[in-house]
């Protein structure tokens, strides 16, 4: 490594702790707007065989670059597997996210992800300035 390289590189310290829980806490949204994305667009439908991303695009009236993408970031969260470029539902998938079986629980996600997660995007807002209409209205007394 030359000096200049040397001078840029930062120097972490030390700990016996690294911050992998909190990264899945992190990540866990990601995650769930994956899955919910692929409920949304059926995707899991279509998956019960292997079938190509640009197959997939063609039958959803998707863009084939975008939906090549989505697949591939589906995949890394286990819920398909990619084989010599086709996809195809993993068993959790195929159980649960494919709309016309028995145990299909798409419906149950969308109504907890509008009921639950989706106020949460308000969150640090309602925190710092209390619900809508009550202003600068704070009292710090107690």
């Amino acid at each position: 490594m030359c000096k200049r390289e040397e001078a840029n590189v930062i120097s972490l310290p030390e700990t016996s702790m690294d911050y992998g829980d909190l990264f899945q806490i992190l990540m866990g949204p990601v995650k769930a707007r994956l899955m919910m994305t692929g409920i949304e667009l059926g995707i899991f439908n279509r998956l019960e065989t292997f079938l190509s991303a640009k197959d997939a695009a063609r039958d959803m009236g998707a863009h084939p670059e975008n939906t090549r993408r989505l697949l591939d970031a589906v995949t890394t969260i286990d819920l398909i597997e990619k084989k010599n470029g086709l996809y195809r539902n993993l068993p959790i998938s195929q159980a649960f996210l494919v709309e016309d079986s028995p145990t299909y629980v798409g419906a149950l996600f969308q109504m907890i992800e509008m009921r639950s997660v989706n106020p949460l995007n308000e969150l640090t807002r309602l925190v710092k300035e209390g619900p809508a209409g009550e202003g600068a209205k704070r009292d710090f007394t107690s």
